[in-house]
């Protein structure tokens, strides 16, 4: 099953707030969702594939994992198709010699805890970095962000390298 990605709610340099929105919209729920956070501890994980370049330097991405028949991954910013098997994205997408590492996190985590005052995308003079999302920011208030990025924090979600992913969700 594929879908057209226009078809989403999307904001470039947004994407936990793209996945928020998308993990929650019609066509993906009946599967076994899961949220992707995929970071590093120098947080700057090179990319493939991705519509900002290739490579880019994400300090963090997400993305929705999800399973119907296949593992597959959803990735508003990819080049690769959308959605894609999981198996292929994960090869296509990262550099063997620098892999990212990954939290996975059960959906109705991320909806529940999830909350972006979008504090990490202004600069020291309160101007933002790239323009805001149109709609209103996630959560009622605060900023729970840093705790789905810290891969030092272990209370949301399970950690995996990238060994793992591929022997878990391909």
């Amino acid at each position: 099953m594929s879908f057209d990605p226009k078809q989403f709610k999307y904001c470039p340099f947004y994407c936990e707030e793209n996945i928020w929105h998308l993990c929650q919209e019609e066509p993906f729920l009946p599967f076994d969702r899961k949220v992707l956070f995929i970071s590093n501890q120098k947080q700057c994980v090179p990319m493939m594939e991705q519509k900002a370049g290739s490579p880019v330097y994400w300090d963090y991405h997400v993305v929705l994992l999800y399973k119907d028949i296949h593992w597959k991954i959803a990735d508003l910013d990819t080049l690769l198709s959308f959605p894609c098997r999981s198996k292929e994205y994960l090869s296509k997408s990262f550099m063997q010699n620098n892999p990212p590492s990954f939290r996975v996190v059960d959906v109705a985590d991320f909806i529940h805890y999830f909350a972006s005052d979008r504090r990490h995308m202004i600069d020291h003079k309160g101007v933002y970095l790239q323009p805001p999302p149109p709609w209103d920011k996630i959560g009622k208030t605060g900023f729970t962000l840093g705790e789905f990025i810290d891969f030092e924090q272990t209370d949301h979600g399970q950690l995996y390298d990238l060994c793992a992913m591929y022997t878990k969700f391909t």
